[in-house]
């Protein structure tokens, strides 16, 4: 049996309707009482926007459904929206060198980050993950492997997906 939906979740062309009636009709009965009694309740509306007593927002709506089902609804607005591509992390990050506004390297901007963190994480008594130290002859952080991809998640939202193959 053919698969109803694509990937998706939208019905694919083709493939029976899942509501084969269509829409129920609204019981003729019902309809034909309703619009003899349109007159009515278009002088109810009157009523209720000529009425200082009523609130404004009952004036308001009653006004408004007047001229909506007299006159129609008026235009929307349409906005056309232009496809763009976004600037890679390097494309950001030479742009900001390039302006003097960001200097260094991914090296000494963990440095500066671990050197922050550091001391706070030892000050509230939390350990440091394995293989952060400080190397005091060098003056630096010396860490193995650590997990840059979970601690900055914008980055990891932001990386280009691997392109799928054909």
């Amino acid at each position: 049996m053919a698969a109803l939906r694509d990937a998706k979740g939208r019905w694919v062309p083709g493939t029976p309707s899942p509501n084969p009636g269509g829409r129920p009709a609204l019981l003729r009965p019902v309809r034909e009482l309703a619009q003899t009694k349109t007159e009515t309740a278009v002088e109810v509306l009157v009523e209720i926007a000529q009425d200082p007593s009523q609130p404004p927002q009952a004036r308001i709506e009653a006004a408004r459904t007047i001229l909506e089902y007299g006159w129609g609804r008026p235009p929307q607005a349409t906005v056309e929206v232009q496809a763009r591509t976004l600037p890679t992390w390097e494309d950001l990050l030479e742009a900001l060198r390039s302006e003097g506004l960001v200097a260094g390297d991914n090296d000494s901007w963990r440095q500066s980050y671990l050197g922050r963190l550091a001391p706070l994480l030892l000050e509230v008594g939390l350990r440091l993950p394995l293989g952060l130290q400080w190397d005091l002859a060098r003056r630096r952080w010396e860490h193995q492997e650590l997990p840059w991809q979970r601690w900055n998640r914008l980055q990891r939202r932001l990386e280009r997906l691997p392109a799928a193959s054909p």
